[in-house]
């Protein structure tokens, strides 16, 4: 529902392999905050113009990186980004099959995470990664960019990541 209304409020295109790939990463993201930060508030920001499409959603509960840290038993929130990365790690297995962060940060041109201090930026542009250490808030912050003009497919990072549909 939210998506379907910040199409129509935004006039996206959402048959466009860039309005495919923003459907897909901002469902992605919306549920993950419904569903796992325990948070009252989702914040989503829009910035659209001819030359790129941003969203943010903000959830202000337990934080991304503490709740796998916990959940997985892990040292730091730095092997938090690092399982995140590799995909396929939740902390719902009943729910989740622990993709929808790792596609997302494949399949748009910039992809940042912040939770707990903690910054992980995926830069698609350059094939570059990042790391960093900012100001500690509560809850998840993540970011997406594309440009509205973009040749790569939804359905072509899915076949980079898989073999015959499997992850």
């Amino acid at each position: 529902i939210v998506w379907r209304r910040a199409v129509e409020d935004l006039q996206l295109d959402k048959e466009s392999p860039a309005g495919k790939i923003m459907a897909y990463a901002f469902t992605e993201m919306l549920n993950n905050a419904i569903d796992h930060s325990a948070s009252d508030t989702v914040t989503i920001t829009w910035w659209v113009d001819t030359g790129q499409w941003s969203f943010e959603v903000r959830d202000y509960g337990v934080g991304a990186y503490p709740k796998l840290r916990e959940g997985l038993h892990l040292a730091s929130d730095f092997e938090a980004v690092q399982e995140l990365s590799k995909g396929k790690r939740t902390t719902d297995k009943q729910r989740h099959t622990g993709e929808g962060i790792f596609f997302t940060s494949k399949a748009v041109d910039i992809f940042r995470l912040t939770s707990s201090g903690v910054r992980w930026t995926v830069d698609n542009l350059r094939d570059d990664t990042a790391l960093g250490v900012v100001p500690a808030s509560k809850g998840t912050s993540v970011v997406c960019q594309i440009d509205p003009n973009t040749n790569r497919s939804l359905a072509g990072v899915f076949l980079e990541f898989s073999r015959d549909h499997a992850f």
